[in-house]
């Protein structure tokens, strides 16, 4: 066989253009893929941002407001016979739920974020106690705080997003989710109790 057999140059060329082929499809396939990842991961990014910076300013204000209330009266140190907790009217609720908003209308985004679940229920609890004209009691405040304290702890990519995008001090708001990460709610500061006789 010799270098000018018309066969054998058909069949190299044939092989050639095959295997470009085949080449091509495997390179754009893979800059699709690449392009999808880095796309998603910029707007799961952009998600994150808009939601932990919100949530970080709500955990933020909430706690200013539980400083600011009365402590609870101990049942046994009162002479009445009803005892209510400390509470407060929301006048204007400072909670804006943007990061909410986005996360409905980018669903499919919000979906592949694996804290989803816990996000959205930490809106739930602060829809709670947003409401304007409520009366809101401190145990009611503390709720939010203790619910994100404990997944704050046990979720390593919330602490992680908490720590990257929140714009408040991280140490601050730090110690605040671990303070409320083992607080139990007592009965006083939630609830009405009424003293036996």
């Amino acid at each position: 066989m010799s270098a000018n057999n018309p066969e054998l140059l058909t069949w190299t060329e044939w092989l050639r253009t095959l295997l470009s082929f085949v080449v091509g499809m495997a390179v754009s396939y893979l800059t699709i893929m690449f392009q999808n990842a880095s796309g998603d991961r910029h707007e799961q990014r952009k998600m994150r941002r808009v939601i932990y910076r919100e949530l970080a300013e709500a955990i933020i204000w909430t706690q200013e407001v539980i400083q600011s209330m009365p402590p609870p009266r101990n049942p046994s140190d009162s002479n009445s016979e009803v005892i209510d907790p400390p509470s407060m009217r929301v006048l204007n609720s400072p909670y804006t739920f943007e990061g909410e908003e986005y996360m409905r209308q980018n669903r499919e985004v919000s979906y592949s974020l694996p804290e989803m679940a816990q996000l959205k229920r930490m809106y739930v609890v602060f829809r709670r106690i947003s409401e304007t004209g409520q009366i809101v009691s401190v145990g009611e405040f503390k709720s939010p705080l203790v619910y994100f304290g404990r997944e704050f702890t046990a979720n390593r990519v919330i602490r992680k997003s908490f720590k990257k995008f929140a714009r408040v001090d991280f140490s601050s708001l730090e110690r605040i989710l671990n303070y409320y990460a083992d607080h139990r709610i007592k009965p006083e500061e939630i609830m009405r109790l009424v003293r036996d006789s």
